[in-house]
């Protein structure tokens, strides 16, 4: 297992809290504060999850399983006014995880067993880490 600098392993750890809170949110749709996520993203990407969460309410789908990711590298990428960014690569590994309808049929899910990923993690002035942005990359891992 490799071992992260203390910024690089808090850029992960948010990656992972993020995932475990988007989750519970997704499982949960109707019936939790989609404001959870808030403690570990921040725009753009509460933004896109929020229009995702409300088009599956809209279609009455609903997520089935649930995908994992590991850690292949952790780097910080750049500074900006906002604060610290880094790239946190890795890979997803999706299994039987789809979309499935009101009735539980499966109406979207990956082609793929697994495929390489980046989240881009923002340590804002305040010390606080935030995934900003989730990229699903080409290829297979």
């Amino acid at each position: 297992m490799p071992q992260w600098k203390e910024d690089e392993q808090a850029a992960i750890d948010v990656v992972y809290a993020y995932m475990e809170t988007a989750d519970h949110i997704e499982q949960n749709l109707s019936t939790v504060d989609w404001g959870a996520i808030n403690e570990v993203a921040a725009h753009p990407i509460t933004s896109d999850l929020a229009r995702l969460w409300s088009a599956y309410l809209q279609r009455g789908w609903h997520p089935v399983g649930t995908a994992s990711f590991t850690v292949d590298s952790a780097a910080e990428a750049k500074s900006d006014a906002r604060g610290d960014y880094f790239y946190v690569r890795g890979c997803y590994f999706v299994g039987d995880t789809y979309i499935a309808d009101s009735t539980g049929a499966r109406v979207d899910g990956p082609e793929v067993d697994s495929y390489p990923g980046l989240y881009t993690v923002l340590r804002a002035h305040s010390g606080r880490y935030y995934v900003i942005e989730e990229t699903r990359e080409e290829g297979t891992c």
